[in-house]
């Protein structure tokens, strides 16, 4: 069973292939960029390990909170790519998966406005939902252990990713989680 991972929710392009019981990752550097190489990046990852797009069985991907672009490429490559293939496809918080490979963690996305993205998790399962929270109530006392996450920080098992992923029943209906309007919906509102 070949497992394709993908997360595009910060400045990190996140790529992952459990092939059996084997590991395989790539943290890159896009710069939230991730419309440009993404497919490209996914097909020569692929073609490192020796496996072919048509070899892949599921696809697990990280849904969002993060970046409003980032989390949007994503979610539809992983939509066509399941859809072409006509293989499951699995979702999962970011910040879970992000940190699937730690203990009980309060993961933390940034955003450019110093505010972002949260939620506790321990070894790929979440134990709260993804939150919004302002710069302001991150200062608190309450949130000081949050682990920022970058790409010095990720540490994932996919494995636990897997294993706590969900499965998408209608993949047209897969929509990112943006945890929050955007600062232009709220403009309108």
């Amino acid at each position: 069973m070949k497992t394709l991972f993908l997360d595009t929710a910060t400045a990190s392009l996140v790529i992952g292939l459990l092939n059996k019981d084997q590991e395989y990752l790539m943290i890159k550097d896009a710069l939230r960029d991730h419309s440009t190489n993404t497919v490209e990046d996914i097909k020569e990852f692929l073609s490192q390990h020796q496996v072919r797009i048509k070899d892949i069985d599921n696809i697990v991907v990280g849904i969002g909170p993060g970046s409003y672009t980032g989390i949007r490429v994503a979610v539809m490559v992983a939509k066509m790519l399941a859809s072409t293939l006509k293989i499951k496809l699995y979702k999962i918080s970011s910040i879970t998966f992000l940190t699937s490979g730690l203990a009980k963690t309060l993961g933390f996305i940034e955003l450019k406005n110093m505010a972002g993205f949260l939620s506790l998790n321990h070894y790929g399962q979440q134990l709260s939902t993804d939150t919004y929270k302002s710069l302001e109530e991150l200062n608190t006392k309450q949130y000081q252990d949050k682990l920022l996450i970058q790409k010095e920080s990720i540490k994932i098992s996919l494995v636990n990713s897997l294993k706590n992923a969900k499965l998408v029943k209608d993949i047209h209906s897969l929509v990112p989680n943006y945890a929050r309007i955007t600062q232009a919906e709220g403009q309108l509102l």
